[in-house]
């Protein structure tokens, strides 16, 4: 990146700092903490699926909870660098709607939050129920 060549090692130590500076650190986006307190009144289980490192897990949902958001869980995934398009995060959101298999009464739907919502050509093959520009557009 930007011409400048790193050894193996000064990499994985750059990631190890940046990441966990990174991910501790994040910003909202705009409207989220305001949708997410609608959605836990309205008795729904916030969980994040992130294609992040495991090992930064712990700062991720850190950084949620110091933003004032009720996120339950953060589930990581990584990512498969064997193959790129493969998307790790579909995997963990089927195994999750295996636990309310036969369970009436409780509905999972995915929404995918995309705030190029009408550009076909970005994110056209993700699977979802129902697609909103912004987590403002989407209230429970």
């Amino acid at each position: 990146m930007y011409g400048v060549k790193f050894t193996s090692e000064e990499e994985n130590h750059l990631y190890g700092v940046w990441d966990a500076e990174a991910w501790g650190t994040m910003p909202m986006l705009d409207g989220s903490l305001e949708v997410c307190h609608l959605l836990h009144q309205a008795s729904y289980e916030l969980v994040c699926v992130t294609a992040m490192a495991p090992q930064f897990t712990d700062h991720r949902l850190e950084n949620f909870r110091s933003h004032g958001f009720q996120i339950d869980r953060v589930i990581s995934t990584d990512y498969d660098s064997e193959n790129p398009g493969n998307n790790p995060k579909q995997q963990a959101i089927e195994d999750s709607k295996r636990n309310f298999k036969d369970i009436h009464g409780v509905h999972t739907r995915f929404v995918f939050i995309d705030k190029y919502q009408d550009d076909p050509k970005q994110h056209g093959s993700i699977y979802h129920d129902v697609k909103y520009p912004s987590l403002l557009a989407f209230r429970p």
